[in-house]
């Protein structure tokens, strides 16, 4: 199929603080509207990785199946800009971390010290780029 436009926009879930939204308007050549909501204590990793690389792959599945397996399926590339949400995203990112780390016992030094050294860890994993392998 040949490419198309797609209008996205991020937001934040106003019933319910651990979640993000990302809303996409598909323009052309096919009309339709998806929202995906991601869970950000189990799942932001997934929205940072968007937000840094401005772009992830829609394919379909089923839970439990992974990009690497599912590498020969029909997908969309879509292409997300960051726009102000990149901001809100650093804050929430971050507080949603310490938070992660203070019910588990750490100080608040001591969180915000392994929030950051998460996010550090998490981006160098996000940022690799993928091989397909040979056949």
């Amino acid at each position: 199929m040949s490419s198309g436009d797609c209008k996205s926009n991020w937001g934040r879930n106003l019933n319910d603080k651990d979640q993000v939204i990302l809303h996409l308007e598909f323009i052309r050549p096919l009309q339709a509207t998806v929202t995906l909501a991601f869970n950000v204590p189990t799942q932001g990793i997934l929205v940072d990785s968007i937000l840094m690389t401005q772009a992830f792959f829609l394919l379909p599945g089923r839970s439990g199946d992974r990009f690497v397996t599912k590498q020969e399926s029909p997908k969309i590339l879509i292409e997300v800009l960051r726009g102000d949400f990149s901001d809100v995203w650093e804050k929430l990112s971050r507080h949603v971390l310490r938070k992660f780390f203070r019910e588990r016992g750490h100080g608040r030094p001591e969180a915000r010290a392994a929030a950051e050294l998460a996010i550090e860890k998490m981006r160098q994993l996000t940022t690799f780029r993928y091989k397909k392998m040979a056949k």
